[in-house]
């Protein structure tokens, strides 16, 4: 079993690695991300949909709400007992960043 310490650092590296994702395409490097709060995400999706309109933005910014909420149980130690289902939310988030990034593919700056 992880410390609650190893959980939190656990959660910071993912969300560090999803906003990095983000960041670093191209139209990140003109609307960057500050976190994963929900007002953080609505605050880039406001500020994406006045640069950047794309037919991408909803799903990309639903994948987000889902990571952000889903990144707060890699730290509740009051699931660390639910040892499977920590396994597949740690899978699932894995699919959230792959997608997310195929997401930031799609996105280009005109």
């Amino acid at each position: 079993m992880t410390s609650r310490s190893e959980n939190f650092q656990n959660r910071i590296n993912t969300e560090r690695e999803v906003i990095c994702i983000v960041n670093r395409s191209d139209f990140g490097k003109h609307t960057p991300l500050a976190g994963l709060s929900i007002g953080a995400i609505n605050n880039w999706l406001l500020r994406l949909n006045n640069v950047y309109p794309t037919k991408h933005a909803d799903t990309l910014y639903a994948h987000l709400v889902e990571i952000g909420k889903s990144i707060g149980s890699i730290s509740d130690d009051s699931r660390g007992i639910f040892q499977k289902s920590k396994i597949q939310n740690l899978e699932m988030l894995e699919k959230i960043k792959f997608n997310i990034k195929e997401l930031c593919k799609k996105i280009l700056i005109p």
